[in-house]
């Protein structure tokens, strides 16, 4: 399988909730984060000139542990209570929770469009610029909702939530070209002369 492939199953993974009785989520962010950083490995086992490697271990490796953290159902619950009688301590480590992940997703954005550029490759450059831009706007919304506390912030980090959404999908659309570790384009067999 392809490395972005791996990305885009991690990503699913951590857009999908399934919680038992007891709390736990079947489909947990930290068993997606697994499969981000195996696509990651791949990726750079591919591409092993990729710029940004370190800073995308190290945000991938920080958005593990919090998952991680969050796996048992009593913290999760903790972090994801927002109602006003918990107050703001709960929602803004939720919030500081995410940008992380928003993170590494707009760096990995970031390298992707940088390495469609160097292959002359437009549409995944424009793709991922999109993406970028959508998700590094989420993630400086998602901070700055957390310090500040305006709901109008709070709104506009959801344009980063679009933006992992679109992140998955271009993963599985570009997924399989050589500049996104895809592998070595084909090689084309020279056209046979017709007598």
């Amino acid at each position: 399988m392809k490395p972005l492939y791996w990305i885009a199953v991690g990503l699913c993974l951590l857009m999908l909730v399934a919680r038992t009785e007891s709390g736990f989520d079947i489909y947990s962010d930290a068993v997606g984060w697994v499969f981000i950083l195996a696509g990651l490995r791949m990726l750079v086992r591919e591409r092993t000139d990729l710029p940004l490697q370190q800073l995308l271990w190290a945000l991938g490796g920080i958005a593990l542990v919090i998952a991680a953290i969050r796996v048992a159902p009593d913290v999760d619950a903790w972090v994801r209570d927002t109602d006003a009688e918990a107050g703001s301590d709960e929602r803004v480590f939720r919030v500081w929770a995410d940008i992380p992940a928003l993170a590494f997703q707009a760096l990995l954005a970031h390298v992707l469009a940088a390495e469609a550029t160097l292959a002359d490759a437009r549409g995944g450059r424009v793709f991922w610029r999109i993406v970028e831009v959508g998700l590094v706007v989420g993630t400086l919304a998602a901070g700055l909702f957390a310090v500040n506390d305006a709901d109008w912030l709070a709104a506009t980090a959801e344009v980063g939530f679009a933006g992992v959404l679109l992140c998955m999908f271009g993963c599985l659309i570009f997924g399989s070209r050589a500049w996104a570790g895809g592998g070595p384009p084909p090689q084309l067999r020279p056209r046979e002369r017709r007598r």
